[in-house]
């Protein structure tokens, strides 16, 4: 299934797109973050490695902790977090920043990336390619709090977890 892009990007002025915290299109019934699904082959039962994409300013946007007065501290806090998650639960982890962190951010964990172009709205463009570029769309899951987002990655087959509901789990976990 193609993904179409918008005739026009988000409103950058809502909610979802301010930090302000969830919004009704990514939020969802609560979830366990710990992957227990299983798919069957040849061999039996095996663990299905979840691949998700991480809209990362959208995460850090969830708390009003002052990530704006050193945006670039708060995404390696993010990418710390990230990284001692994704070791725990060994699912693939992609965080996804509008434009590239300056000095660069590595990890030898998960993948940190940026969009192409830095521009409004870059990173969501950014996952939805990502997404249409995996094999098996259904075992991907985004977390975001943006509206367009969700749509588009429901639309691929991918499930949507919102950025607060994954930041307290991160925080929990972490």
């Amino acid at each position: 299934m193609g993904i179409e892009r918008p005739c026009r990007p988000p409103d950058p002025h809502t909610p979802h797109e301010t930090g302000l915290g969830d919004t009704d299109a990514a939020r969802e019934a609560p979830v366990s973050f710990k992957d227990d699904f299983v798919r069957h082959g040849a061999a039996g039962p095996y663990p299905l490695r979840m691949r998700w994409f991480v809209d990362g300013m959208n995460v850090i946007g969830t708390r009003p902790d002052g990530w704006w007065k050193d945006r670039h501290a708060a995404m390696v806090r993010l990418v710390d977090k990230l990284e001692r998650w994704a070791a725990e639960n060994g699912n693939d982890v992609t965080v996804v920043f509008e434009q590239p962190p300056r000095p660069p951010i590595k990890s030898s964990v998960i993948e940190v990336t940026h969009a192409p172009r830095p521009r409004a709205n870059s990173g969501d463009f950014e996952i939805v390619r990502r997404i249409g570029a995996e094999a098996d769309q259904a075992s991907v899951r985004v977390v975001t709090s943006d509206h367009w987002l969700a749509d588009q990655a429901r639309a691929a087959g991918a499930s949507v977890h919102g950025s607060a509901a994954f930041r307290d789990e991160l925080e929990r976990s972490c």
